[in-house]
């Protein structure tokens, strides 16, 4: 399981656990984390769970997403403490388990190592 920490200059505000296969961030209420700042676009980014992956997708936000201070620029999949700038807000991405393992990044591979790719079965 996962969860997303709200902070402030390094102080956990709130926590959201993300038990959805999507979790929508923005400032109207039917979000799931609901950020009221109008920094923040009313549906500003999705995160998607697809088995024991999460990733993030900026949903054409005014002021858009950065992730680590990076802007997305397309959907990408998060790691344990990623942080996520949206608007003024700081979230903090959180494994909390080790039952999933952390997901491949490409800049993290060896080229001579042998990768095992865990999916799902019927």
């Amino acid at each position: 399981m996962a969860k997303i920490m709200v902070t402030e200059k390094g102080t956990v505000l709130r926590e959201f656990p993300l038990n959805n296969e999507t979790t929508r961030i923005g400032r109207e209420r039917i979000n799931h984390i609901r950020i009221d700042n109008p920094t923040v676009s009313r549906f500003h980014a999705e995160i998607f769970r697809r088995g024991c992956c999460y990733s993030i997708e900026d949903k054409m936000s005014s002021n858009g997403t950065r992730v680590n201070g990076s802007p997305l620029q397309a959907m990408r999949v998060l790691g344990d403490k990623d942080e996520i700038v949206i608007g003024e807000s700081t979230l903090v991405f959180v494994l909390e388990t080790s039952d999933f393992p952390e997901p491949l990044r490409p800049d993290s591979l060896d080229s001579r190592e042998t990768v095992y790719l865990l999916t799902e079965r019927e």
